[in-house]
């Protein structure tokens, strides 16, 4: 019996003496990796910090219109904004999409002479958006919030998208009525309501411009890349349809001066996206370390081992060197990205497990996140642009 207990006495020793071991060895390498890089702190300079009063700010003016998406940690950090439409009129708007904005002006055409009533209805049900959103077509800055412990507030782009199309909708229905009160030959019908359009398409070309200037997430950047393109295609077909119409008077037609800014990106457009992109892993690896996880009754020794699984200064230390890899690749300085946590993401399965064994969970994040978004970035950036460009031929 004596035996068996100093077996017994002797494992739990043991298995204590391995614990308290790992946890030191736990301490010992956490400690070389608390301070902030040089990669880091050249990221946290590239943040956007311009000083813009909030009700310049047409960001925020955004949150308020169509608040945000829910909050992956916490629904307390989502914002409910004052878009309200029904099934039934986000429905319309469905149709309106395809018909005037997928299609060309004689589907449109057709479309509001099928569905004038419905559309009447729909924005007399939403004039306060409407103006809502004309007001925000006003505000000439976006900047999205830099601050480094404040969850990130991830904007309901659908909506924004619908309510845009609200506005067109208005514009293009109220140009088509006060046409057919005006009386006014077809001809000169279809001059005035392209030239309606025109305009509403140069002040939202103007807005998502902005947003495209300033991104803070790869999502704004795609979503204002896309919101472009449609404007761009869109333009172009109005504006031959009013060059159309006053042929016939020997008119010239001038598109608007916003369409003579160049949208190809700067350096500085990147670092902003890169800044923003990394305060993003930044504010999830600090909300992932607030929660909290049963994974022992021993909490000292439970909080010791999340440690070691994800560290998030380790993590923000790792994207923030990839970021600055990554600009020298758009800048065309290096061939490839290339640093030693992208060399890790590739390393042969067992010796991947070896490099792995410090902040774990934050590599497999960090792998997770090496896409070669960039080159696409650079790819649509060039698109757009030829696209803005061939608008004037």
């Amino acid at each position: 019996m004596s035996a068996i207990v100093k077996f017994f006495g002797a494992l739990f020793t043991l298995i204590f003496t391995i614990i308290g071991l790992f946890t030191v060895y736990i301490f010992a390498i956490n400690f070389n990796d608390e301070a902030k890089s040089n990669h880091t702190k050249t990221v946290i300079s590239w943040l956007d910090k311009r000083n813009i009063a909030e009700q310049e700010n047409a960001f925020q003016h955004a949150l308020t219109l169509v608040g945000t998406n829910d909050d992956i940690f916490n629904d307390s950090h989502a914002v409910q904004g004052h878009f309200n439409l029904s099934t039934e009129e986000i429905s319309l708007l469905d149709e309106f999409e395809q018909a005037c904005i997928q299609q060309d002006i004689s589907h449109c055409q057709q479309f509001i002479k099928d569905n004038h009533t419905a559309a009447q209805s729909l924005l007399a049900a939403q004039q306060q958006m409407i103006e809502s959103y004309q007001q925000l077509q006003t505000l000439s800055l976006w900047q999205q919030s830099t601050e480094l412990d404040a969850p990130r507030q991830s904007l309901n782009y659908k909506y924004l998208g619908k309510a845009s199309q609200l506005a067109f909708l208005y514009t293009l229905l109220n140009a088509t009525e006060e046409s057919e009160v005006g009386g006014a030959e077809t001809e000169h019908k279809a001059n005035n309501i392209a030239i309606e359009i025109l305009d509403f398409l140069a002040d939202d070309y103007q807005l998502y411009a902005n947003v495209y200037r300033h991104p803070q997430d790869l999502y704004s950047n795609m979503f204002a890349a896309g919101m472009l393109e449609t404007n761009i295609q869109l333009t172009r077909q109005w504006y031959q349809q009013l060059l159309e119409s006053r042929a016939s008077q020997n008119e010239t037609v001038k598109l608007a001066h916003i369409y003579q800014q160049s949208l190809s990106y700067e350096q500085s457009n990147y670092h902003t996206l890169l800044a923003g992109e990394w305060l993003f892993s930044h504010q999830t690896f600090a909300q992932l370390t607030q929660q909290e996880f049963e994974i022992s009754s021993l909490s000292s020794y439970s909080d010791a081992l999340f440690s070691y699984f994800l560290q998030p200064q380790s993590s923000d230390n790792t994207r923030a060197q990839f970021s600055v890899e990554v600009t020298h690749y758009l800048n065309g300085t290096t061939d490839k990205i290339n640093n030693d946590s992208q060399a890790m993401c590739h390393l042969p399965p067992v010796e991947k497990l070896w490099a792995m064994r410090f902040n774990p969970v934050g590599k497999i994040f960090n792998c997770l996140n090496r896409p070669n978004y960039y080159s696409q970035i650079v790819e649509t950036n060039n698109e757009l642009e030829q696209a803005r460009l061939a608008l004037f031929n």
